[in-house]
């Protein structure tokens, strides 16, 4: 037997004459329970011409009609409920982890020790090694410094007298991927003079399991010189 294929358009005449209810039903709840928000509106509008059809087919019984009945008044609830649901579901990104502020202390007491320690020893190229290739240096009263000119920044400091350089951390902040480090430098030479001093913003960033230096601000507190 060739199976009936219905129109978009549901003849509701042809239902009441023939009774097809077991397959009619199975697949008018299927179409309302798999309705896109699109497609809710006609369905709405198709069960209401269900439910006038059985309301107003008077000179049939009601158990010929009562299916209809329960059909119509079933998907009517159901397409009102679908109606409210948002079109599309956002999915709730879940929360990064937050920044171990305890472990990036000791990791960023351990980096400054060792930076101190290759500014006393006149190292300016294990000093560079610190900084990730696109870092940017920026300092007072100087142009950007780039890449490989951070090398020539630090043997540049170094030949002028540079012999000894500290570090305070004042705040942490970041991410697993990233902490900005703010704090106070101060810089002296052999003799322990004092050659600036002042405080800077430092982002170290995490690639490949490995922390460098990204960028590295600094600002001198000390007066201009007259």
């Amino acid at each position: 037997m060739t199976q009936r294929r219905f129109p978009p358009r549901v003849h509701v005449q042809w239902f009441v004459r023939h009774k097809p209810w077991r397959g009619v039903l199975h697949h008018w709840f299927r179409s309302v329970m798999s309705a896109t928000r699109g497609e809710i509106f006609k369905y709405q509008v198709l069960t209401l011409h269900l439910l006038c059809t059985y309301l107003n087919a008077k000179q049939n019984s009601m158990r010929t009609h009562f299916p209809f009945f329960i059909t119509a008044v079933t998907c009517i609830a159901l397409l009102s409920c679908n109606s409210n649901e948002p079109a599309e579901v956002n999915t709730v990104k879940a929360a990064e982890p937050a920044l171990d502020k305890q472990w990036a202390g000791s990791f960023l007491d351990s980096m400054n020790s060792k930076f101190s320690k290759q500014v006393s020893a006149g190292d300016s190229v294990a000093l560079a090694s610190l900084y990730w290739p696109d870092a940017e240096l920026l300092l007072d009263n100087s142009d950007v410094v780039k890449g490989k000119d951070i090398v020539h920044a630090w043997g540049a400091a170094i030949r002028m007298g540079l012999k000894e350089m500290t570090f305070s951390t004042t705040d942490i902040t970041g991410s697993p991927a990233f902490i900005i480090e703010t704090g106070k430098y101060e810089m002296k030479d052999g003799k322990r003079s004092i050659l600036d001093q002042g405080k800077y913003v430092v982002v170290w960033e995490k690639r490949n399991g490995e922390w460098k230096l990204y960028r590295d601000i600094g600002c001198t507190s000390l007066p201009p010189a007259k």
